[in-house]
């Protein structure tokens, strides 16, 4: 009987650790979708991502759980008070990681956390509110079953059953759809990810209708430059919604480290003496905005590589670059120019 409670005893605590663990790993793997470290994961995240629909909702409900449980058992044994600990310490470092970075997106660009750090704070702002959630159910857990033990609640009164039922209620109905109220619009875009592009070939994935020739600019790219290179993009805007859209070029492009257009000037000035390989993407406006050229300044070229709409490609050495080469060139489709 005894191995039989311990064998009970050691499950539940198996349990208990495996429902934080596992929970934690799941909001980890979403906000940091494009880092380096998620990408070897390969088509195992796209299914990990696109189904996170499903995944997220059923993890909160467990880790809803676990608080209770370590609640009740509070008094057991000191295992569940250390998890207890460890699960408040944990939504208050969450809290602080979050209070960082939208501070710090705040002071710069949108955008800035994103292409700067590989996270993406929708899931990390989702991640964050629900440790309010998470904090107050815990705490409320405690009270209740240590108040009820210790004799100082009498739950079976039903003017009390009243009371605290209303206010409990009223209580976890506010958290809830504060924690929770970036949670519904974050579950649909999810959605549309799994939707569009985890069962869908890399090829279709790169070549549907909203991308335009996006794929082939892209690849033209990726093929033209060593893996170690430094890309210097435009800033995501009208003129350059995909090839200046970090977390897209990203995707492909990675390992090659990409500069944003705003950080060019703080680039060069860290970087005086790099040996890496520098590039410019060579790139006119779209629609209206084809009068918008990148880059918008003379630059010291070895080579300018370029990609025309016929898909052929020509390759120009030691070019004195101007934005007036490129207004020169027609049926011009894309292009990389490498510094000396």
């Amino acid at each position: 009987m005894k191995e039989e409670k311990s064998s009970t005893r050691n499950l539940k605590r198996i349990l208990l650790v495996g429902i934080f663990l596992l929970t934690n790993a799941i909001n980890f793997i979403l906000v940091l979708r494009t880092s380096p470290l998620i990408f070897p994961l390969g088509p195992l995240k796209r299914l990990f991502i696109g189904s996170s629909q499903t995944m997220l909702p059923l993890s909160i409900v467990s880790y809803l759980f676990l608080i209770i449980k370590v609640g009740e058992y509070w008094n057991r044994e000191k295992f569940y008070r250390f998890l207890y600990v460890v699960i408040f310490a944990t939504a208050i470092v969450v809290l602080g990681i979050f209070i960082y970075f939208s501070l710090l997106e705040a002071a710069n660009y949108p955008n800035y956390v994103f292409s700067q750090f590989n996270i993406y704070l929708p899931s990390l702002r989702v991640y964050s509110s629900l440790q309010i959630l998470y904090i107050s159910v815990g705490i409320i857990s405690l009270i209740y079953f240590r108040l009820s033990r210790a004799g100082k609640l009498n739950i079976r009164s039903r003017g009390l059953k009243g009371i605290t039922g209303g206010l409990a209620t009223i209580l976890v109905a506010v958290i809830v759809f504060n924690s929770l109220s970036d949670f519904t619009n974050f579950i649909i875009d999810e959605i549309t990810l799994y939707k569009k592009y985890v069962f869908a070939s890399s090829t279709a994935r790169n070549e549907l209708p909203d991308l335009g020739d996006y794929y082939y600019k892209i690849i033209f790219i990726r093929d033209n430059t060593e893996e170690n290179a430094v890309i210097l993009h435009p800033k995501q805007s009208e003129a350059f919604p995909d090839i200046g859209n970090q977390p897209l070029i990203r995707y492909t492009l990675f390992p090659r480290r990409l500069v944003t257009q705003d950080l060019e000037e703080k680039f060069f000035k860290e970087n005086e003496n790099i040996e890496t390989p520098i590039y410019y993407i060579l790139a006119r406006g779209e629609g209206d905005r084809s009068d918008t050229i990148f880059p918008n300044h003379p630059v010291n070229a070895e080579s300018v590589t370029i990609l025309y709409n016929n898909g052929t490609q020509d390759t120009q050495r030691n070019v004195d670059y101007s934005p007036a080469f490129l207004k020169n060139l027609e049926n011009f489709k894309i292009g990389v120019i490498k510094l000396k």
